[in-house]
């Protein structure tokens, strides 16, 4: 980094080599990449941001080439499926986080127009199957992205439904139970007013 007179800074990169057949001399090359080096910062600091904001979603982000290859895979994600990163990435197959032919469905969908229109998938209920080999219900939405006309890569954000599943079996349970209750006080009621009537 030099500092031009105008108090400008620049980068340079300098190489040096010796002169042929003149001993003792050596060339110097300076050339400016100032602004070279400034987009590099700003690219690097562009993708750091983005892998912020890609892990702190709170849900799963999973993205895969046209092969099915994972090639993003979330903190969420990671959490969700017990899968790590590392352990995925670039190794695993999209499809084989899918019980049966869901993957394929799911792709087919997403190639159709009736889904959220072609290249989306509007949310709905499907499965992953976790590290431990448990399905895991999930809400899921997803996108093909494209290059041009080209598919490129296929993108799904997943929502863990096992909470709210369970919140509703609970309800559920409390509501039948209500009504076998208000049942049998009516049954109790009942009962009374016929051995009264009897009496």
């Amino acid at each position: 980094v030099i500092v031009l007179p105008a108090g400008k800074r620049c980068i340079l990169a300098i190489s040096i080599s010796l002169v042929p057949q003149r001993e003792g001399y050596i060339l110097l090359s300076l050339r400016d990449v100032t602004e070279q080096r400034t987009m590099e910062r700003q690219l690097a600091e562009a993708k750091a941001f983005q892998e912020r904001i890609f892990n702190s979603s709170v849900d799963a982000i999973i993205a895969a080439d046209m092969d099915g290859t994972i090639v993003l895979f979330n903190d969420a994600a990671a959490r969700l499926t017990r899968w790590a990163a590392a352990e995925v990435i670039g190794t695993k197959n999209v499809k084989d986080l899918y019980p049966h032919r869901q993957g394929r469905d799911i792709l087919n969908n997403l190639r159709s127009d009736d889904y959220g229109g072609k290249g989306k998938l509007e949310p709905q209920k499907v499965w992953l199957i976790g590290k431990e080999g448990e399905n895991i219900p999930v809400s899921l939405s997803a996108a093909i992205i494209y290059d041009g006309e080209k598919e490129s890569y296929t993108c799904g954000i997943f929502s863990d439904l096992r909470e709210k599943l369970r919140s509703q079996e609970k309800i559920a349970f409390i509501s039948e139970r209500l009504q076998q209750s208000e049942k049998q006080a009516e049954l109790a009621e009942l009962a009374g007013t016929m051995a009264h009537e009897l009496n």
